[in-house]
């Protein structure tokens, strides 16, 4: 029997399973959504930080740059590069994230009048500041707020990058930041 065959055999034949349910998805996580995204941030490897503590870790680098309205760092004025290449060694970089997913600990960040859409890729430590009141329940959620806004680029991070080769090694910020702090405000 050819695969030409299967299939159209498939397609005829009838579908004896149960109807599906009548379900919608955006309602399904609309309890406590502070503490399932903490608890998913921590499962991700990201750590939900203190005010402080970012002021602290912002005064142990010299290489710092902060795109965030919501805490007052000092850090390296953007307008004196030209180019994302000149930004390879950062140490910290510090931005508001627009919505916090409490499903999975992703909170989606758009660069929408940011200079450079690299920056929360190439840093060493990343720290995104996000509002507690702009938390969703799950993805399904996400992407109904994504449609009533209009973005040029936003990307959902979840967690400082991780690899793991053939034996199971893993190695957290291999290609990316190697720590992810989220600072609830």
């Amino acid at each position: 029997m050819s695969r030409k065959d299967i299939l159209k055999s498939l397609e005829e034949a009838p579908f004896a399973g149960p109807e599906l349910p009548d379900y919608d998805f955006r309602q399904a996580g609309a309890t406590d959504l502070l503490g399932r995204f903490t608890a998913s941030a921590k499962v991700s490897a990201a750590q939900i930080v203190h005010r402080q503590e970012v002021i602290a870790l912002a005064g142990k680098w010299e290489k710092v740059i902060n795109l965030s309205s919501e805490i007052a760092v000092k850090g390296m004025d953007l307008s004196q590069f030209q180019s994302p290449y000149e930004l390879g060694d950062l140490d910290l970089v510090i931005l508001d994230g627009e919505f916090g997913v409490a499903e999975n600990g992703a909170i989606w960040v758009a660069s929408d009048g940011r200079p450079f859409r690299v920056l929360p890729f190439i840093a060493e430590h990343l720290v995104i500041c996000i509002k507690k009141e702009n938390l969703v329940g799950n993805m399904h959620d996400a992407y109904a707020k994504l449609e009533r806004e209009k973005y040029s680029f936003g990307v959902f991070i979840a967690g400082p990058s991780k690899t793991a080769d053939i034996e199971q090694s893993l190695v957290i910020g291999a290609q990316g930041p190697r720590s992810l702090g989220i600072l609830l405000i």
